[in-house]
């Protein structure tokens, strides 16, 4: 995953914590962010892991696996 924090004036790769040499496909609604002031921000794959980070993407954590095909991902607050 690429990240900018300079209105892509630069780039760097953001993927601590993703699998590696894994193919994994987020589709277009399978990215969410929160509305926390330090928002989190989820995603969800092809392959059914949730993965999510609450440092804009910087390090990611598997919230969960084996959820089969993740089409779409929405985050609230309860």
């Amino acid at each position: 995953m690429e990240g900018t924090e300079d209105g892509g004036k630069t780039w760097e790769t953001f993927s601590e914590g993703l699998p590696k040499g894994n193919h994994a496909v987020v589709l277009r609604d399978g990215m969410a962010q929160d509305s926390m002031k330090e928002p989190g921000i989820y995603l969800g794959t092809t392959h059914g892991d949730l993965f999510g980070s609450t440092d804009n993407g910087k390090t990611w954590t598997k919230v969960a696996g084996g959820l089969g095909r993740i089409q779409g991902v929405s985050a609230f607050l309860t």
